[in-house]
């Protein structure tokens, strides 16, 4: 059966999302905090109050609320890269470049599993599904990029985090810069 709809927990995640994207750390916390309350199960929830809480320099709640994100969902490696961020920082760095390379070795994995998938979808003639599963298997390759080039310095920790608080849906940085 599929997750029933509150709307608290969704008015608290919209009102989040909209101070996340003003720079409104603390209220977003607070708001994505009340949202966390009453659904804990949502790794979106957790990564963007991890998010806040780098940017208010809560360093060890933000390490934190990134790995609940990922224990929910391995696949998101904008929470993986900020994580290994805070990690960096606490002084944790090869705590930081382990979670990198397990990072990137599951999203690559992950990316070929659902080529495959996409493949027999075409051949069965369901070229949409295949489409949306390609899709995702680039999304997934883009991260795997990304915190490749976070490993070997191509990226530093502040192109990072800027790429971590993009508006993915709308592709516009967060600080309306491309500063990087």
């Amino acid at each position: 059966m599929g997750r029933r709809a509150d709307p608290g927990f969704d008015r608290h995640l919209i009102e989040g999302r909209a101070h996340f994207r003003r720079g409104s750390f603390a209220s977003a916390t607070q708001e994505l905090a009340m949202a966390q309350s009453r659904d804990p199960s949502r790794p979106e929830v957790h990564r963007l109050l991890g998010l806040c809480y780098a940017r208010q320099g809560r360093s060890e709640e933000a390490c934190g609320a990134l790995r609940e994100a990922l224990r929910l969902n391995p696949l998101d490696f904008v929470a993986r890269g900020a994580l290994a961020i805070c990690l960096s920082q606490n002084g944790e760095p090869a705590t930081a470049i382990e979670e990198l390379e397990r990072g990137r070795i599951i999203l690559r994995e992950r990316a070929g599993a659902i080529s495959q998938e996409a493949r027999a979808r075409v051949e069965s003639g369901r070229l949409a599904d295949a489409f949306a599963m390609l899709r995702r298997a680039a999304w997934l390759r883009l991260g795997t990029a990304l915190l490749q080039y976070y490993l070997d310095g191509v990226v530093s920790d502040h192109c990072l985090l800027e790429l971590a608080f993009r508006d993915w849906d709308s592709h516009e940085p967060m600080s309306g810069s491309d500063s990087c």
